[in-house]
């Protein structure tokens, strides 16, 4: 299925447009965290020599989250009836996502409830608003650009506000929220701003959340951060000719030399080492725990494992896995993992492979923050939880990365269009 813009429009002149319903789509995930920020209580932190746990999360939070989630649909389905869309650039994501939701079906037979209906809704429901995203015939990428820049200015916003609160729980800041929770934020705010424009903006953007990521101490999200800024430095390096190349690894490396002389004091001040709640001895900060309960469970049901979203009802000293493929293996087995590493790996091939090909920022935002996706993923259980924003912003960006080029209008069905009857040979090929 094919439809199109009307072609007596300029290319060009799509540009801003279309690129503005993805920045409110951006928006509206950085205005998911701005929920908790505001309508949650203070944090009381799970801490594995602390009788504290945490609050119950408020069904005014729960209730916004929803409607913020539901909300995403206006800007894609407005994008699609603008701009037109074409359902076969996104067969493959579709594919594999069909694959991913019959797993799921599969894991849960036996043990359905609402709650457990409304994770599944929900799941399915962003990827077919992701899939129709990516398949709208945005001029140049600019849908995806858009989204970035959306998450990199919403976020930073939301992130000034969480300095303004300024509650500290063990030393850590954490605005009701949690400390990792806004660490992830920093996260996908900083790489998102690879896509934006000025490097006026893009050091405002980096100074507020790199200071979030240092204040938050949160080590997983500063491993993200690190693994998308050498991949986008690579990327940046390799589209420079001759001196700027040459300048461009010049100066990445003279920045890594003061963090190799000041690696003792940040291994404390930042990764707290010989803590001993978060050091090395404590097995990840309790982490450990989970992984071993993690994978007792796929041992249980190794093939289709225990049902999507359930593993953390058998955790037994902490809140979850806090491991993205341990989380995965326990949930949907084998093959659920088999199905999961394709979606994300596969997108993460793809984005690479067009940052390289054109050097285009929005492909290089893309790839940083896939590596970075991936590599927090191994500290926290951020893979299919449509209730953290990493997890919003991963699966547009994976479909997106997923879409083939766009090959040609069949058919010109829009609102900008002044007739809905196909387009001619003639016009097809002008």
């Amino acid at each position: 299925m094919s439809f199109d813009v009307s072609k007596s429009r300029d290319s060009r002149s799509l540009i801003a447009p279309t690129e503005g319903c993805g920045f409110v789509l951006g928006l509206l995930i950085a205005a998911f965290t701005l929920v908790d920020l505001v309508f949650r209580p203070s944090f009381i932190p799970i801490h594995i020599d602390s009788d504290d746990v945490l609050r119950g999360t408020p069904p005014i939070v729960s209730i916004l989250h929803l409607a913020v989630n539901a909300a995403f649909a206006l800007p894609v389905i407005y994008g699609a009836l603008k701009y037109g869309f074409d359902l076969k650039r996104v067969s493959k994501f579709a594919m594999v996502c069909a694959a991913l939701v019959a797993v799921v079906l599969i894991s849960i037979v036996g043990v359905f409830d609402l709650e457990l209906l409304a994770v599944v809704v929900i799941l399915v429901a962003n990827l077919v608003l992701a899939a129709l995203f990516a398949a709208t015939n945005y001029t140049r990428d600019s849908g995806l650009s858009g989204v970035f820049k959306g998450m990199a200015i919403g976020g930073t916003l939301v992130l000034v506000g969480v300095l303004a609160v300024g509650e500290y729980t063990w030393g850590r800041l954490s605005s009701n929220a949690g400390p990792n929770w806004w660490g992830a934020l920093a996260f996908i705010s900083l790489l998102s701003a690879l896509a934006l424009r000025g490097w006026v903006v893009k050091t405002a953007v980096a100074a507020i959340c790199l200071a979030v990521l240092v204040l938050t101490s949160s080590r997983g999200s500063m491993i993200a951060v690190g693994a998308g800024g050498v991949l986008a430095a690579v990327l940046l390096a390799r589209g420079m000719r001759g001196k700027s190349g040459l300048l461009m690894i010049a100066a990445t490396l003279l920045l890594l030399i003061p963090f190799v002389i000041a690696g003792p004091w940040l291994a404390e001040s930042l990764f707290h080492l010989s803590d001993p709640a978060r050091g090395l001895n404590s097995g990840g900060t309790g982490r450990s725990y989970g992984w071993r309960d993690a994978w007792r469970l796929f041992e249980s049901r190794p093939i289709f494992g225990i049902g999507f979203r359930r593993h953390e009802l058998f955790m037994t000293r902490t809140s979850t896995a806090h491991q993205a493929y341990l989380a995965v293996l326990a949930e949907l087995g084998l093959v659920g993992f088999a199905v999961y590493i394709t979606l994300v790996f596969g997108a993460t091939i793809q984005a690479l492979r067009r940052a390289l090909a054109s050097i285009a920022p929005v492909w290089i935002a893309a790839s940083a923050f896939m590596a970075g996706f991936l590599a927090i993923g191994f500290v926290e259980s951020s893979s299919l939880m449509m209730g953290v924003p990493t997890c919003l912003l991963m699966v547009i960006v994976v479909a997106c990365a997923w879409a083939t080029r766009r090959r040609g209008p069949r058919q010109d069905f829009s609102l900008a269009s002044r007739s809905m009857r196909p387009i001619s040979n003639d016009r097809r090929h002008s």
